[in-house]
């Protein structure tokens, strides 16, 4: 092996070695969804230490605004942890300032740990786990004689793994709004994979019955059209994708086994 062949294949190393934080960063959030989405406290403690591990890797952010948001919400959370002094539980307030303890450092991790290089495959991987948490939770509805997908607590409306309906609805459409994004403006690979995830997205927003997933949903849809430089390029790519979605909900929409309960698993 000639000296440049050498530099060559450590410059490649490094360069791979340089992509393993930000894998590790964006598995975390799909390991937490999958953790009845960290609402419990059993999973905040490993959830704090993987984004603070990930946080010491690197020291302060890399651009002021995300010094700014990083330190906005670190401001929040002392401003829970002080709502102690007046609340009448102070234990939740406590436990409520981890919670947002866990935010924090993620927030601060990918500020850090992400950089402009490594933008695009970090959203790629972060919508992907979502889509991973988002079609198991449409399998317990799809195949309930396998999952089991209802829930005698929620009812019909889809929660599975986070728990919650409109949690769920709500991580169902950041992911979604996210890959309309790089649907739209990632490369080729990219748009075919990243589209192929907007159908499972609309249809796991329509089955938690979520309106405030909904609203939130359309919102950042609006936003993304306001800020977006080729306007009308992410107008009409979104109405491209928006076809497919429309007919997977429509077909859902006028299934009686699956939009409403009291039918048979079988049916279902």
């Amino acid at each position: 092996m000639t000296d440049t062949e050498g530099i060559d294949t450590r410059r490649d190393l490094r360069g791979a070695l340089t992509k393993l934080p930000v894998i590790a960063l964006v598995l975390v959030p799909a390991a937490t969804a999958a953790a009845n989405g960290g609402y419990f406290a059993s999973s905040w403690g490993w959830t704090a230490i993987a984004f603070g591990w990930l946080l010491a890797l690197t020291v302060g952010g890399r651009t002021p605004s995300g010094r700014l948001m990083v330190g906005a919400l670190a401001l929040f959370v002392l401003w829970t942890w002080f709502s102690t002094f007046w609340s009448p539980d102070s234990t939740v307030s406590i436990l409520q300032g981890e919670q947002m303890l866990v935010l924090l450092l993620g927030v601060a991790a990918f500020m850090v740990v992400v950089d402009r290089e490594s933008l695009s495959t970090a959203l790629v991987a972060l919508v992907a786990g979502t889509a991973i948490i988002c079609l198991y939770s449409l399998s317990t509805r799809l195949f309930p004689d396998q999952l089991s997908g209802n829930d005698a607590v929620q009812g019909y409306r889809l929660t599975r793994p986070l728990g919650y309906w409109n949690a769920l609805g709500l991580y169902a459409a950041i992911g979604l709004a996210a890959a309309v994004g790089l649907a739209i403006h990632g490369p080729r690979i990219t748009r075919a994979v990243m589209a192929a995830t907007v159908p499972v997205f609309a249809l796991t927003v329509y089955f938690t019955y979520s309106r405030g997933s909904v609203l939130a949903l359309a919102l950042g849809l609006l936003v993304t059209f306001v800020l977006d430089e080729r306007r009308l390029n992410w107008l009409l790519g979104t109405l491209l994708l928006a076809v497919p979605a429309a007919a997977v909900v429509l077909v859902a929409s006028r299934s009686g086994p699956l939009t409403k309960s009291g039918h048979t698993i079988g049916s279902a």
